[in-house]
């Protein structure tokens, strides 16, 4: 009996067909888009899209949600706030707050700007919260030239899981805006028509309260920007500097909460599970002395 062999380049091409157990689709993802294991590289994102983007969904299950998914009913989670105030009531916010679904960087980039959610997608569009550029998505999470802001710096403590993921301070913005004010604290600016950088409204220059620089937002988004600090403050339990927290208070009054604002904090609840209260009620700040 004569015996058969198998030639090698068949067997080659069996063994580049078979499936391999490690290689989940999350992987090669992240492969194809250069993501890299690595915390450290600054605090803003750059164009390499390279923080981190291999860290996993610690709740598990699906993050996708449908945009018009009803939000559910677990009654009113500030009715045990009556009678508190200062660090009573930040311990309080905590509670309720913490303990919120954790994604990925990438998995919340994803359901930012639109290829597994949806939540800054608005008509269509996708604007800047500095500088109110809008550009179309394109499933990446750099469409148009867009990446994405940690409004508290990655230095000053957002640089680990749930925290450097936590969409409540996630905000899409113009690479350059993002850029440009880097790590720098927010507060009115006082430098005319002389500042560093003036764009759309925002501006980075010397501070109006003569303590160094300071990144002023348009006024069209103060009261956001201040009001996800007051909420990273008392979720991850880290001060404000006084400086930039009494800037952040004039812009909370300024710029109230309008109906945007509440529609995002509506669709980041459907997916990670908490909502700020400062937006949903604003008149808390004045029951803390400070952040």
């Amino acid at each position: 009996m004569t015996r058969q062999t198998t030639p090698l380049s068949l067997l080659a091409a069996l063994v580049l067909a078979w499936p391999c157990s490690a290689c989940t689709p999350d992987t090669a993802e992240r492969n194809s888009e250069g993501d890299q294991v690595d915390f450290g590289g600054g605090d803003k994102d750059t164009g390499g899209d390279s923080d981190r983007g291999d860290v996993r969904d610690t709740t598990g299950g699906d993050t996708d949600a449908e945009p018009d998914t009803p939000l559910p009913d677990t009654g009113d989670p500030y009715s045990g706030l009556d009678g508190l105030s200062d660090g009573p009531l930040k311990d309080a916010l905590h509670d309720i707050v913490a303990g919120h679904r954790a994604f990925t960087y990438d998995d919340a980039r994803d359901l930012m700007y639109g290829k597994r959610g949806t939540i800054d997608v608005v008509d269509g569009m996708i604007e800047c919260v500095y500088t109110g550029r809008r550009v179309t998505p394109d499933r990446t999470k750099t469409p148009g030239g867009f990446n994405t802001e940690h409004s508290w710096p990655r230095s000053d403590g957002a640089d680990e899981l749930p925290a450097v993921a936590d969409i409540h301070h996630l905000f899409p913005v113009d690479a350059q805006a993002n850029s440009t004010r880097g790590n720098q604290r927010y507060g009115d600016t006082n430098c005319g028509n002389s500042c560093d950088y003036a764009v759309g409204g925002s501006s980075l220059g010397p501070a109006a309260d003569g303590e160094g620089t300071a990144f002023e937002v348009r006024g069209k988004s103060q009261g956001d920007m201040a009001r996800a600090h007051f909420y990273f403050s008392v979720r991850y339990e880290l001060p404000i500097p006084s400086s930039e927290e009494d800037d952040l208070r004039a812009w909370h009054v300024a710029d109230p909460v309008d109906d945007a604002e509440r529609a995002r904090n509506d669709r980041i609840e459907r997916v990670q599970n908490n909502r700020n209260p400062f937006i949903d009620l604003p008149e808390l700040v004045e029951r803390i002395d400070n952040f």
